[in-house]
């Protein structure tokens, strides 16, 4: 596709011309990839995945009229690629300052002869900051599915290793069983960040 004239390009996706983003798609997808992988370190795969969401998210702007000129067809869309990876990084970041804490007060209260020296950082924690924690903890792994209810569990309160946990629940590997966990861990931790109005 040439990269001259994006008034043709716009007034093509305002037709909706499928064609158009499929322009798109082949003129600047590589070199978006490309650079947001050499400039943030994140793989591939979520570049690719960053990219199709920003030329959604140029042909809704074009639709509704608040993009009416480009300069740069690659430059733009680099630009959203990258905005959209800085917010899912401070996403990422809010999570895990919760995480450690409230995975700590879950397996803490868990235990009946606690671990003095974790146990002495909860502590230091108002009463009252540590049983809100505890109660979102306990509240948002009620609205998980059961499969990640018994894993998470199993891993956190059981402290089972995940061979273990992979034989109990029918997981093809370790591995698997891991990749689960991850993910049911994550779906906990967004429960309980809205639990707490984070």
């Amino acid at each position: 596709m040439e990269t001259v004239s994006y008034a043709g390009l716009i007034a093509r996706i305002r037709k909706g011309e499928s064609q158009a983003l499929a322009d798109v798609m082949s003129d600047s997808a590589a070199y978006c990839a490309k650079v947001l992988v050499k400039n943030t370190g994140c793989l591939f795969e979520e570049a690719q995945d960053y990219f199709i969401e920003a030329v959604l998210v140029m042909r809704d702007k074009i639709l509704k009229d608040e993009l009416t000129e480009l300069s740069s067809l690659k430059a733009y869309l680099y630009r959203i690629c990258w905005n959209m990876w800085q917010e899912q990084n401070r996403k990422k970041a809010r999570l895990q300052n919760h995480s450690t804490e409230i995975r700590e007060a879950f397996y803490q209260e868990s235990q009946q002869d606690k671990d003095p020296l974790v146990w002495e950082e909860v502590q230091q924690q108002s009463e009252a900051a540590y049983q809100q924690k505890l109660a979102a903890t306990r509240s948002a792994l009620t609205k998980l599915d059961d499969k990640c209810r018994k894993i998470l569990t199993l891993f956190y309160i059981q402290r089972q290793r995940m061979k273990a946990i992979a034989e109990q629940l029918k997981f093809a590997s370790a591995d698997v069983a891991k990749t689960s966990k991850s993910r049911c861990y994550k779906k906990w931790i967004i429960e309980i960040n809205q639990l707490m109005q984070v």
